[in-house]
C-alpha cells in the first residue's frame, strides 16, 4: 500500500502532530509507503528517505544506493548538474 500526505502535520499543534508522525512511521514500519510533502525540516530528518526538489526537478536524495550520487549523474547527463550536488540554475 502507499499512502500520500501533505504537510498538514507542521499545521498542527505539538502534541497532535507528534501523534500523526508517530503514526505515519508505525504504518512505514508495518510495510506501508508514506509519502509526506513538507517544508519542515524537522519532519522530513524524521523520515528514512529524504527527496528534494527544486524546480521540478530531484536535486537531493538520501536513498540507499550512495546519496546524492544516482541524482547527480542523471543531473549532469541532463545538463541540470555539473558537478555531484551541484544545479546548474
Amino acid at each position: 500500500p502507499i499512502l500520500m500526505a501533505d504537510d498538514r502535520p507542521g499545521a498542527l499543534d505539538s502534541k497532535t502532530g507528534e501523534q500523526v508522525i508517530s503514526l505515519l512511521q508505525e504504518l512505514n514500519q508495518s510495510g506501508t509507503t508514506v509519502i509526506l510533502i513538507t517544508h519542515d525540516n524537522t519532519i522530513a530528518a524524521r523520515a528514512r528517505r529524504v527527496v528534494r526538489l527544486k524546480d521540478g526537478h530531484i536535486i537531493h536524495d538520501t536513498g540507499r544506493d550512495g546519496p546524492d550520487l544516482q541524482v547527480s549523474q542523471a543531473a549532469r547527463r541532463m545538463g541540470l548538474a555539473s558537478a555531484p550536488g551541484e544545479v546548474a540554475v
